[in-house]
């Protein structure tokens, strides 16, 4: 059986993905995880064997938007994206 790590626990994608992995349980057990939480970075990630990292800000017109706006997308959709893709390397996931 293959442990599941869905970040990003209320993302349209990320709740597609669950329920359609969920349609095998003998397959797949599947773990949600909310980033905005900030006890996320405390969460042991080596119990799994995949992360999908589906936690982000969508429809951002990163042209057009303020200053803070687009700050705001680059340290979601890209720092936090990095953080995460570290910590499960270094939990060997």
């Amino acid at each position: 059986m293959k442990k599941v790590l869905i970040t990003g626990k209320n993302s349209y994608i990320g709740t597609s993905v669950e329920k359609w992995l969920l349609k095998e349980p003998d397959k797949y057990q599947v773990a949600t995880l909310d980033l905005m939480s900030p006890d996320w970075k405390s969460h042991n990630f080596s119990t799994y064997d995949t992360i999908f990292h589906v936690a982000g800000i969508a429809h951002v017109d990163t042209v057009e938007s303020s200053e803070n706006q687009k700050q705001l997308y680059y340290k979601i959709n890209w720092d936090l994206a990095v953080e995460t893709a570290n910590i499960a390397k270094n939990a060997a996931v």
